[in-house]
C-alpha cells in the first residue's frame, strides 16, 4: 500500500539527515557576530525554495516535493 510513496519517503529521510548536520550552522554565524549574513541567506534560500517547490511539484508531483525538501535542507 505504501510502495507508491517509497521514493518520496527516501527523499524526505535524506532531507532530514542533511538537516541534522546543518542545524548548528546558523548559530555559528550568530556567534561570529554575522547575523546579517544569516538574514540574507534565509531570504534568498526561502525565495529559492518556494520557487523550486512550485516548479518541481508541477513537473514531478510528490517526488518533486521531496526533491524540494532535499534542496531546502541543504540550504
Amino acid at each position: 500500500a505504501y510502495l507508491q510513496a517509497y521514493d518520496l519517503l527516501l527523499l524526505l529521510a535524506f532531507a532530514t539527515t542533511i538537516g541534522i548536520f546543518v542545524f548548528p550552522l546558523p548559530f555559528a554565524l550568530i556567534a561570529m557576530g554575522r547575523p546579517h549574513v544569516l538574514l540574507r541567506l534565509n531570504l534568498v534560500m526561502t525565495a529559492l525554495a518556494v520557487s523550486l517547490l512550485v516548479l518541481l511539484v508541477w513537473q514531478a508531483g510528490l517526488v518533486g516535493a521531496g526533491l524540494s525538501a532535499v534542496i531546502g535542507a541543504v540550504s
